[in-house]
């Protein structure tokens, strides 16, 4: 068996390890290939996600204008990860993967 080496200082060493690791973690740390797993699921959907909310803004701008309104504000909160808490040996463990962020737009239609 030949052993390979990951330049982990470089974007490039950094991909072909995550990429072998997707392949073959779960033969070394099964929960580790697990979260990351789920962390890419996660995160592939918080694009989708993303771009809902950016469409129902722009729809609700859209509406606000045909209405007539003078001002209108928007706020968006997303959340995608995973929330995990227990206790190990007595000692609360917490762990947070994800990403999460607050939009807010202001849209001013007449002065």
């Amino acid at each position: 068996m030949s052993m390979t080496n990951f330049d982990l200082t470089t974007s490039k060493g950094i991909d072909s390890a995550l990429e072998r690791f997707d392949k073959y973690g779960w033969i070394v740390s099964w929960p580790a290939w697990l979260v990351r797993q789920a962390y890419k699921a996660m995160a592939e959907n918080a694009v989708a996600t993303t771009e809902a909310q950016k469409q129902a803004a722009v729809e609700i701008i859209r509406a606000g204008r045909a209405s007539g309104v003078d001002y209108m504000t928007i706020k968006m909160d997303r959340t995608a990860g995973i929330d995990l808490g227990g206790t190990v040996d007595g000692i609360p463990i917490k762990l947070k993967i994800g990403d999460s962020g607050t939009v807010e737009i202001s849209v001013r239609y007449k002065e």
